[in-house]
């Protein structure tokens, strides 16, 4: 995170590896919020980030990269989105 002293405001700045950062995922975050933020792997690179993992034995360093949507694990959206909202009633055509 960093403050931009002359602005007087927390900034969010993408990450360092151009082909994983995601900070456009947090464009919602308060001053507030952003002010109390840490994100202590926007320096690093994926690999750099896996080579730290499985330095530490950690069981996801070599986890497959997701591309679905990762609150979803069991990629059954339409069961996900009726938990989450309700049953739908039938469209009107």
């Amino acid at each position: 995170m960093t403050l931009d002293a002359a602005a007087g405001r927390h900034l969010l700045k993408r990450g360092i590896d151009p082909g994983k950062d995601q900070s456009y995922f947090l464009f919602s975050l308060t001053q507030a919020q952003l002010a109390r933020a840490a994100f202590p792997l926007g320096d690093w690179t994926k690999t750099q980030v896996r080579a730290y993992a499985r330095d530490r034995g950690l069981l996801v360093a070599d986890k497959p990269d997701s591309h679905e949507i990762c609150f979803v694990p069991d990629g059954d959206y339409a069961a996900f989105v009726e938990r989450a909202a309700g049953p739908s009633a039938p469209g009107r055509g």
